[in-house]
């Protein structure tokens, strides 16, 4: 029989008196993510690794594959470059497809590019720095079907120095035919004054031009990241984002991001850097949807590496899709570590139904703890911001986290994996897939007022004790005095009760509701004291009082 706590839930009065502190105080919750697997290069300065991307399920067995950049790889002659597909069950190898010729070094970027000849079978996309022997800044982008590799899509430019295919992105159905389409972004494309930039969006079905973007001022950089965002307008068709990474809107080199129609191609709405040099726009990428709007979201990061190759200062930002609403904000640990160098929405990392974020920053240590260069990935909550958990690197100039991808949920518990790209691991390069950590889930059914209720948590360790807490605030990040954890609440936060975990894992704390509460909506988490281990937090849930 479970161990109960019998408490009443005065959802108004501060039963414990707020557990907060300073931010700093709490460190991300013990639970640790687990490699399924890894995946390597070849041959030594392959870069493998450098680009990453989760493309769906190409192979059909039910899990999300991935597709991994080596822009050095010589198979096709020298830097050639390769891209190779993985199953996401296994790391078995499914495709591995090769540049043109030497000097193309494709695989400098990869993505998923959606349903492009309506098969059924996702597919996807690889970008390569050059379209030439002479090292002329202008490349080309490839299409595959996802169903046999074949080629179904090549696309250059007829200029040799905008950086045509520096970054692409599937765009989804903009054109509303059922074919998904491609955007290309050519940064340094000079039609609106020196690299102004441009962006092409090109039909899935035929490969002709639906729209091409311009950038406004010389030197904005538009086209520097690209992503499809889905529908966040409500007009039925395919939306994106372009990255103006040198944007003077707000500020010198603030940057922007600026989000389009994919019906009109008209922008929608346009979200600027807030200073000097935060050239946000660096990286871009869709998410679900974080905030419970039903559209999607998206990460945008900043990175000033321009003035000083010893600072890479970089930041995360996740925004509204439908209004470029700031949702969230994830700041460095240090101003070298490129925090911000590549982003993804992985999915529902730790259990509570909102979308989760990562980040990397593939500079990251020193000589003292993991290495020099040696590299980091961080997972933050995308309901509050909260920093869940950071895989670091093992060694020098490993520059893990140079890609990551999101590639679904590979074991089953319900939680979303990912996977790491690590160029400098081994000779060739390697990527690392992940499992994402247990978490303890937390039940909390609706609240009626004037009723008995009981909450509990399942799946924790036996004999571990679980502290119930809520919030009338809303969402935020609360770290826990006298503990390494934060919450998933804004303060101030109250101790509701406690209970020890039954035999089973299970903690169960019963109450009764207030009628004075009614309409009221309570935001509940709990944390664990994990013996002889540390602590834990558990998933969250927001439920309006009836």
């Amino acid at each position: 029989m479970s161990i109960s706590t019998v408490a009443t839930l005065a959802l108004l009065a501060l039963l414990a008196g707020p557990e907060s502190s300073a931010l700093g105080a709490a460190a991300p919750c013990v639970a640790a993510q687990q490699e399924l697997y890894t995946v390597s290069g070849d041959s030594a300065l392959d870069a493998f690794g450098s680009a990453l991307a989760g493309v769906g399920d190409v192979d059909g067995d039910g899990t999300t594959d991935f597709c991994v950049g080596a822009p050095g790889d010589d198979d096709a002659g020298e830097n050639a470059g390769s891209l190779s597909v993985y199953s996401g069950a296994s790391g078995a190898l499914l495709h591995h497809l090769p540049g043109d010729a030497a000097r193309n070094q494709l695989g400098i970027w990869t993505a998923p590019a959606g349903d492009v000849n309506a098969d059924g079978v996702p597919d996807y996309l690889a970008c390569a720095a050059f379209d030439n022997p002479f090292f002329y800044p202008s490349g080309y982008v490839r299409v595959y079907s996802g169903a046999g590799g074949a080629v179904l899509h090549t696309f250059q430019s007829d200029n040799n120095f905008d950086a045509f295919g520096r970054r692409a992105a599937g765009a989804g159905d903009v054109d509303r035919d059922g074919h998904d389409d491609v955007i290309v972004g050519a940064p340094e494309d000079s039609f609106g004054g020196s690299s102004a930039g441009a962006a092409y969006v090109y039909s899935g079905r035929t490969g002709e031009r639906l729209h091409i973007l311009r950038g406004e001022d010389s030197w904005d950089w538009f086209g520097w990241s690209v992503a499809g965002l889905g529908d966040v307008s409500g007009d039925g068709y395919g939306d994106f984002a372009v990255g103006i990474r040198l944007d003077d809107g707000a500020a010198r080199d603030a940057g922007a991001v600026r989000v389009c129609s994919g019906r009109t191609g008209a922008p929608l709405y346009t979200v600027h850097g807030a200073e000097e040099a935060d050239q946000l726009g660096f990286a871009l990428a869709a998410t679900a949807d974080t905030d419970g709007d039903g559209r999607a979201d998206f990460i945008a990061t900043g990175m000033d590496d321009l003035s000083n190759n010893l600072v890479r200062a970089g930041f995360g930002r996740l925004y509204s899709g439908v209004n470029g609403a700031l949702l969230r904000s994830f700041d460095r640990d240090s101003g070298t570590e490129g925090f911000g160098t590549a982003a993804a929405g992985p999915g529902d990392v730790d259990g509570d139904g909102a979308d989760d974020v990562l980040l990397s920053a593939p500079y990251f240590g020193d000589a003292f703890a993991t290495g020099v260069n040696s590299g980091a990935v961080r997972v933050f909550s995308g309901r509050s911001g909260r920093l869940l958990f950071q895989v670091p690197g093992s060694a020098n100039l490993q520059y893990l986290g140079t890609a990551v991808g999101a590639v679904g949920d590979l074991d089953g518990d319900g939680n979303a994996d990912f996977a790491v790209g690590i160029p400098g691991l081994g000779d060739g390069g390697a990527v690392r897939v992940y499992l994402s950590p247990r978490v303890t889930r937390l039940i909390v059914p609706d609240l009626v007022a004037g009723q008995p209720v009981t909450v509990r948590t399942e799946g924790g360790r036996p004999g571990d004790l679980v502290t119930f807490n809520y919030s009338l605030a809303g969402w935020g990040v609360t770290p826990v005095f006298g503990t390494s954890v934060a919450l998933d609440l804004a303060a101030p936060v109250s101790v509701a009760g406690t209970a020890a975990a039954d035999a089973g894992g299970t903690a169960l704390l019963t109450g009764f509701v207030p009628n004075s509460v009614r309409g009221l909506t309570l935001y509940v988490q709990a944390y664990e004291a994990i013996f002889n281990v540390g602590w834990g937090v558990t998933t969250s849930a927001a439920r309006t009082v009836q």
